[in-house]
Order: C-alpha cells, then structure tokens, then sequence
C-alpha cells in the first residue's frame, strides 16, 4: 500500500479536482485523471533521473511541465 500513500500524498498537494466541485461528475472525474497523470509522471521521472526525496523538486517538476505546456517547448 506504500505506492498508494505516495499517490494520495503527490496528488493532494497539487490537486486540480478536489478543490472544485461540479454539477457534471465527468469534469471532475477527468480533472483526477489529469492528477494521476501527472503524479505517474513524477514519479516516472524521479525513479529515471534518480532524484532524491525533497518536496520542491515535485513542485518544481509540475511548474516546469506547465511551462512548457504552455510555451509549446
């Protein structure tokens, strides 16, 4: 269950589905598909690069990835 916690813990950090709520469940069933997409990615990243366990590098990890998302990089 340690995946699991470390899923639940990344994703509440920076969640974009659990601080609105929505008449339409499917805007924010795709909104934690967005959170789990992007917490596989960290933790993708952080198991190839090696990185260790500090907080900031998950949050510079998510501004860097917005950057380019929106600067087309």
């Amino acid at each position: 269950m340690q995946g699991v916690d470390q899923l639940d813990q990344v994703r509440g950090r920076f969640s974009l589905a659990d601080g609105h709520s929505f008449k339409k469940r499917y805007k924010q069933l795709g909104l934690a598909l967005v959170d789990i997409a992007r917490s596989n990615a960290y933790f993708t990243r952080k198991l190839a690069l090696g990185l260790n366990t500090d907080r900031d590098a998950h949050r510079d990890f998510i501004f860097q990835v917005s950057s380019e998302l929106l600067s087309g990089k």
